[in-house]
């Protein structure tokens, strides 16, 4: 019996087409498929990690203000592979602004280059490989105001280096004089309620005020033994108002609550009086 042939259709076949092909694509064409623009593996680079952390400078007197404070900014790849090489950069920038007045800086530990821009300092250099460590220093004159003064500093500010982790690219600093004393107190106040009628229980909020230009997150003991919590133990509160309630005010708030206290029965109009007092934790001293 005589074989019917397929017309030639003038192309060439599958096969003809694999032997002109290079083996992955070859088998690609001769199961029927091709991917075009398939990412392959990972880029190595995705997997650099930078990381920094900051600290002063050890060996260098106690903060006081208007003197001279150092500081050292540690980035590290803790990553699996390199940063990208040049012309891309690690860059490193130190916002200064809020810590005082630059004075000196310079690289303790890898290559690099840094310039004081006026309110932040700029570093760059080219790429960093795992496990290498890249320190700077940096050296300010401090303000008159240094109680809670921030510094910042955050590694690839301009987001150029893919990284597997970004979350720890920006580290912080706190200054805080030696003598905190320096620093503006928290100061005590007492709002009165609405009149009250005796025999019914009066109402008033004592409030704790960090507000100081200058002022630095504190611990105080408020104490009162004449009232009721309205409301419960604020946040941020332990122990009992009325042997004494110790609270953490941040520097900038305000810290309120509500006191009750039952007015006696009295023949002729009066005032019923109390009296709160507040000191920093572990002194005695009454704001």
């Amino acid at each position: 019996m005589k074989q019917l042939q397929r017309p030639d259709s003038g192309r060439p076949s599958r096969s003809a087409w694999a032997k002109r092909l290079p083996g992955a694509l070859a088998l690609a064409v001769l199961i029927g498929f091709v991917v075009i623009g398939s990412p392959g593996p990972a880029v190595a680079n995705g997997d650099a990690d930078l990381t920094i952390t900051k600290e002063p400078k050890p060996g260098q007197p106690a903060p006081v203000p208007g003197g001279l404070y150092s500081f050292i900014i540690k980035v590290r790849n803790s990553g699996t592979q390199s940063t990208p090489p040049p012309p891309t950069q690690v860059m490193l920038r130190d916002d200064i602004s809020h810590i005082g007045t630059f004075v000196f800086l310079g690289v303790l530990q890898g290559s690099g280059v840094c310039e004081n821009q006026g309110t932040f300092v700029d570093c760059t250099r080219g790429a960093m490989a795992p496990a290498e460590e890249w320190w700077v220093e940096i050296r300010v004159t401090l303000p008159p105001n240094i109680c809670g003064a921030v510094n910042r500093a955050t590694v690839d500010y301009a987001n150029v280096i893919p990284e597997s982790n970004e979350g720890n690219n920006t580290a912080t600093l706190t200054v805080f004089p030696a003598d905190t004393s320096l620093c503006d107190p928290p100061s005590l106040s007492k709002t009165a309620g609405g009149y009250s009628v005796a025999g019914h229980t009066a109402t008033w909020t004592i409030s704790v005020a960090n507000t100081g230009g200058n002022a630095i997150s504190r611990d105080v003991t408020i104490t009162d033994s004449g009232v009721s919590l309205a409301g419960g133990t604020p946040g941020g509160c332990t122990g009992e108002l009325a042997t004494g309630m110790t609270c953490s005010v941040a520097a900038g708030a305000t810290l309120s609550f509500e006191v009750s206290m039952s007015v006696g029965q009295q023949c002729t109009p009066g005032t019923a009086s109390n009296s709160a007092t507040a000191v920093l934790a572990g002194t005695s001293t009454p704001l």
